[in-house]
């Protein structure tokens, strides 16, 4: 059996045990490569996520089914838990790579890991609490060294053994620190994205999905994402934004020949984005920032996007499709309520996905938004550090002064 036959029927098997990580792990990318890693590892190539695989490490290391979904499932943990990316200023890697993997194997059934898997187990005496954190982790790991087997001799001989084995144990974390994106901003977007692709799948898997994870999970799925910081930046996190969001379908073609019966029509992949864009008319965001939005909203709809355009201040002014250039009049001028157009974006559509322009002061909205929503908030608008800012659903990005010239799609 091929490596990608047993590659799709390890997926198929933890799609089964584990909806929600099944689901998450059809998101990324499969690559079976011996140049794209000597093991397996997750990686961040804009806009995807790429699961790579070593053939050879697939066959000899990983024998059995069951251990192939355990490795499967150890590595969308890890993306889970946004492990790939460092980003924390931990400077012992030995003590970061013990820590993500005490956080991550203790959801993963024993029978499916490895027999020198790191666990708490193997530290019994050192009181280590579970479902915790990898700095919380690296902490007392840190500590545990310090002490140097002096007052927890049977743990601190485990943890030595651990190092000598380090290059075969942590295999797979090498990418983390070889592969990773170089500059700080670049890995916060990584990092943002992947809270994204996690919360997205949440909603696509649905309630009886999620309701099978173990509390710990469902509590880190409901942690709020922090939001991109100034060094982000913020131009190419909206065009991640948009293009996350594109739905595939199929086409019938009658140029292109079916491949399994050599007959027409035959098919073709597709992908579509149908987008609502919101932009604030209300008497708080000066022209200049509207101009703002649309030198943004001109350039998404480059990238092939169909965009619907909604005007709105304290109520829905105008509706239209998007035709490349912003209206002559723009409808508004009074306050401000984001309501509105929440819900209209939860009754119409289907969106793949809703941007909203503002400058964010307005009633922080109490409804559910059922598709993706991204709130692009003006540079003199509300601040990060309020509550207002932070209560508001779905992700926040806070725009820089000034339209450069050169766009976010490099059109």
């Amino acid at each position: 059996m091929s490596v990608e036959r047993q590659l799709y029927r390890a997926s198929i098997g933890l799609l089964i045990e584990y909806p929600y990580f099944g689901a998450l792990l059809s998101e990324l990318v499969k690559e079976v490569s011996p140049a794209s890693t000597q093991s397996i590892a997750i990686r961040y190539e804009e806009p995807v996520f790429v699961l790579s695989v070593n053939p050879e490490y697939w066959t000899q290391r990983i024998p059995g089914e069951g251990q192939r979904m355990g490795c499967l499932l150890h590595q969308v943990l890890h993306l889970f838990f946004g492990h790939p990316w460092p980003g924390l200023g931990l400077t012992n890697r030995f003590l970061s790579d013990v820590a993500a993997d005490l956080a991550v194997n203790q959801f993963t059934p024993t029978h499916w890991l490895p027999k020198n898997a790191v666990l708490s187990g193997g530290l019994a005496e050192f009181p280590l609490a579970p479902h915790q954190s990898l700095l919380h982790y690296y902490e007392k790991l840190e500590a545990l060294l310090a002490d140097g087997g002096r007052q927890y001799p049977m743990a601190f001989s485990t943890l030595m053994q651990w190092y000598e084995h380090r290059e075969t144990l942590f295999e797979s974390h090498d990418s983390w620190y070889r592969s990773s994106p170089g500059k700080k901003g670049d890995k916060e977007l990584a990092r943002w994205s992947a809270r994204s692709l996690i919360r997205q799948t949440a909603v696509a898997a649905g309630e009886k999905a999620l309701a099978q994870l173990p509390p710990a999970l469902r509590l880190e799925l409901g942690k709020e994402a922090p939001g991109p910081s100034q060094e982000m930046n913020w131009r190419k996190l909206l065009r991640q934004f948009a293009q996350s969001s594109r739905t595939t379908y199929l086409k019938e073609t009658i140029r292109r020949p079916s491949k399994r019966y050599g007959t027409t029509p035959g098919i073709r992949l597709r992908r579509r984005q149908r987008l609502l864009v919101a932009v604030d008319t209300s008497g708080s965001v000066s022209k200049e920032e509207q101009a703002a939005f649309f030198e943004e909203i001109r350039f998404l709809g480059h990238t092939g996007a169909e965009i619907t355009l909604l005007e709105f201040d304290v109520e829905i002014q105008q509706i239209s499709k998007y035709k490349g250039r912003q209206p002559a009049f723009l409808l508004g001028g009074g306050g401000t309520s984001f309501l509105p157009v929440l819900e209209y974006a939860n009754k119409s559509g289907p969106w793949d996905g809703v941007i909203l322009f503002t400058d964010g002061f307005a009633p922080i909205p109490r409804l559910g938004i059922r598709p993706p929503i991204l709130w692009a908030i003006t540079a003199g608008g509300l601040s990060p550090a309020t509550s207002m800012y932070q209560g508001l659903p779905g992700l926040k990005l806070k725009l820089r002064e000034g339209v450069e010239k050169s766009n976010i799609f490099g059109v």
